[in-house]
């Protein structure tokens, strides 16, 4: 049923160039003869990075390893069990990475699966090796047992970003796709390809669709016209594009002895099966599959919004703008100076948001407009709702720098520190914005307004209002405090490259 992995192409179809990747080079892998007009199932680009990640995480393990040996026999005399456990680390390590799954497509290349197995990887042998060591009273240095194994665990992570960061350049440019066939109807497709459009990184390429209308030979979706196909043949149609994924956007599209049968189908394959829920804006942390009388239950989890981690995240929010502002003082004052000295106006702009629960507050920024930016007021709106535009007249040349580089909203670290604002939240808006609000966008106002958040992540002041309101809502019933960490590690991408502000 499935095309082998050279398999040639119907020549009325486009061929699938072979990528000579980052880790095709380095590990001297080359396509073969007249690779441009064949497919590729099971795509080169990810065994290579695959292997890459072998070849890397072994030399991280061993040089980890290694200067903590080293480290260790300056401090200490390196003596016989220091040498047992650095021999032995280095094997375990690799065997604890297998085990966790790490070489696998499916949690690597998007999201934060493969960074949290790293760390239960280190945790479990830090453990096992550390209770090993003290049950048998073995004389190995502390230094050692702590550079080998937490030490290592850091460098890991540190790689495999480095890696997921090569990798993302490469799918910004087109490269390290996965080739992918739609399954449902056509607005669920259209969807989809929307969504995949919002991301420069997704690294999906819809090829083809099916759909169930008998009488759809083609879909024009964003000016791409995809060939399309019957639900009962996606399986096919996956082996005639060369796909390596089939994406079920709508189960009801293909009844459950279809899908039963296509499950059958790609058995022993390297194409991967992917069937939404049918619920939307719903992360993965949140459901959970539960066996009930013989079927596979989806268990969906309630949104946080008490209980231990609220309080985990407002304490670390106070605590972090705490720190931000006494480190960030001095740069604060050069910011103030400057724009005192630009215009002679107020260095802060006070401006009244509504935060959690509806409660109004005093938001702080820098001041980036003239002083009489208000007489000047330009009104542009989307269905009734403020935005900034670009090249507003009523900035000011210091406010111009501030705004583009994000200084501006600083001084909200004296919100947070207040306990107004959170550090990731939902962006907040003025009582304006949310008298437009409809019913289901009330449920931002069940978490505090953060400094930072999806909308900007995602393209800030260049989202529509109802994309920007999705994403608030996705976060309100999605939060948790690795999706927290996630936000603001992209929110320094974010800032560096400008996207969006003005």
């Amino acid at each position: 049923m499935l095309v082998d992995d050279l398999s040639p192409v119907t020549p009325t179809h486009e061929t699938h160039q072979v990528e000579r990747s980052l880790w095709a080079r380095m590990l001297g892998v080359r396509p073969g003869p007249g690779t441009a007009t064949k497919v590729w199932t099971g795509q080169l680009w990810q065994r290579t990075y695959v292997r890459g990640l072998a070849v890397l995480d072994n030399a991280t393990v061993i040089l980890g390893v290694g200067f903590a040996y080293l480290a260790a026999a300056l401090t200490d005399r390196a003596g016989g069990a220091n040498q047992i456990l650095a021999v032995t680390v280095l094997p375990l390590w690799m065997l604890g990475l297998v085990c966790a799954r790490l070489y696998e497509m499916r949690h690597l290349t998007s999201g934060t699966e493969e960074f949290k197995r790293v760390l239960l990887v280190g945790m479990w042998l830090t453990a096992i090796v550390g209770t090993g060591a003290f049950v048998v009273d073995a004389p190995v240095s502390r230094l050692l047992v702590a550079a080998a194994l937490p030490g290592v665990t850091g460098l890991i992570l540190i790689e495999r970003s480095i890696a997921r960061l090569l990798l993302n350049s490469k799918r910004r440019r087109g490269s390290c796709q996965h080739r992918v066939v739609a399954v449902g109807n056509e607005s669920d497709i259209e969807h989809l390809v929307a969504q995949i459009a919002r991301s420069e990184v997704s690294g999906w390429d819809i090829v083809a669709a099916c759909v169930p209308d008998p009488s759809v030979s083609e879909l024009n979706i964003q000016g791409r016209h995809l060939p399309v196909g019957s639900p009962g043949e996606a399986a096919i149609t996956a082996a005639v594009h060369g796909a390596d994924t089939i994406a079920i956007t709508n189960t009801g599209a293909l009844p459950a002895p279809q899908l039963r049968r296509l499950a059958w189908e790609l058995e022993g394959s390297d194409v991967h099966l992917l069937i939404s829920p049918a619920l939307t804006d719903v992360a993965g942390p949140r459901v959970t599959v539960r066996p009930m009388f013989n079927l596979p239950l989806l268990h969906l989890e309630q949104p946080q919004f008490k209980g231990p981690q609220r309080v985990y995240k407002n304490v670390t929010d106070r605590l972090f703008a705490l720190a931000l502002l006494v480190l960030l003082s001095p740069f604060l004052l050069l910011i103030a100076a400057a724009i005192k000295l630009d215009d002679r106006g107020p260095v802060f702009f006070r401006q009244k948001r509504i935060g959690v629960g509806g409660i109004e507050f005093t938001c702080l920024k820098f001041r980036s407009m003239f002083v009489d930016a208000d007489k000047m007021f330009i009104d542009l709106t989307d269905g009734g709702v403020m935005f900034k535009i670009k090249r507003d007249p009523r900035i000011t040349r210091v406010g111009s720098m501030l705004r583009r580089t994000s200084l501006d909203e600083i001084p909200q670290l004296i919100n947070v520190l207040r306990g107004d604002m959170s550090l990731v939240g939902p962006r907040p808006q003025v009582q304006s914005e949310v008298d437009a609000y409809e019913e289901e966008h009330h449920r931002r106002l069940l978490v505090k307004p953060g400094m930072t958040g999806l909308w900007q992540v995602s393209g800030r002041s260049d989202l529509s209002w109802n994309e920007a309101v999705r994403l608030d809502l996705y976060y309100v019933e999605n939060w948790s405090p690795l999706v927290d960490l996630n936000i603001l590690a992209k929110t320094v991408t974010a800032v560096v490259r400008g996207s969006g502000a003005y």
